[in-house]
């Protein structure tokens, strides 16, 4: 399954990313290397004129130690009935201790055959 995996420094991240009915799929989230939750990034359109919300956050992880740690998003290729794709993206990965923000291909972050690359809709 295609995933994307970021390794940062720090006592907590976010994984920002698109919600809507367009990028509806499903995605399981690893911190360390252990399984924390399934993600579903389809809501129902919640502004007509911006179908999308950009940059929603879908997990967020808190009171880490102050040491190296490893997020890994993995697409199921699972999808909501009533999304048009099972599309999952990844805007960005913020670090919640130092404040820094790093956009998809910023260092550190690696994804496997599979993934896209280039979203169009960034802001």
């Amino acid at each position: 399954m295609p995933a994307a995996t970021f390794t940062f420094t720090g006592t907590g991240v976010r994984w920002l990313g698109e919600l809507g009915p367009d990028n509806g799929g499903i995605a399981r989230v690893f911190l360390d290397g252990a399984f924390m939750t399934e993600v579903e990034t389809y809501a129902p359109s919640l502004d007509p004129g911006h179908r999308n919300i950009v940059d929603a956050e879908h997990f967020k992880a808190t009171g880490l130690a102050d040491a190296s740690h490893t997020l890994t998003i993995e697409v199921t290729g699972r999808q909501n009935p009533a999304a048009v794709r099972a599309t999952v993206i990844v805007n960005v990965f913020d670090v919640v201790t130092s404040g820094t923000r790093r956009q998809e291909t910023g260092p550190g972050i690696t994804y496997t055959a599979g993934w896209a690359l280039g979203n169009k809709d960034h802001p």
